[in-house]
């Protein structure tokens, strides 16, 4: 008569455990993957909002004054808040502005970090011919 060798119900036990842990692995992986997806695309949105503004500035050839300003803009279905400051240099016809973008939240200065940050020279607008 020939024995029949089966799993013990400890094997069957051991095998689903493992099982488990691995499932559980794979289930943290996937959400990891999904959060750092939705933060990927505020950060990329929230450069296109300043690379705009600074796009803005660049054609408009307004000499910008000295200072911040701060507003909001709607973008890819979202307010976002855009801080423009504006520094001089040691050059008197150029100027460092730099644009970050946030996320506001209810009170207006009370934003998180910024999720991107630009910066560029302008030049004083040319002087209009006589």
């Amino acid at each position: 008569m020939r024995r029949q060798r089966a799993f013990t119900l400890l094997e069957v036990m051991i095998a689903l455990a493992v099982l488990a842990v691995s499932a559980a692995g794979l289930i943290t992986a996937v959400s990891q993957n999904v959060r750092q997806s939705g933060a990927l695309e505020e950060r990329t949105v929230a450069l296109w909002v300043a690379q705009n503004r600074l796009t803005e500035l660049q054609v408009l050839r307004e000499w910008p004054p000295v200072g911040r300003n701060e507003d909001r803009v709607r973008m890819s279905g979202r307010e976002w808040e855009v801080i423009v400051e504006t520094k001089t240099t040691a050059y008197p016809d150029l100027r460092l502005v730099e644009v970050g973008v946030a996320i506001p939240r209810a009170d207006f200065r009370a934003s998180e970090g910024r999720l991107a940050t630009l910066s560029a020279f302008l030049g004083a607008p040319p002087e209009p011919a006589p």
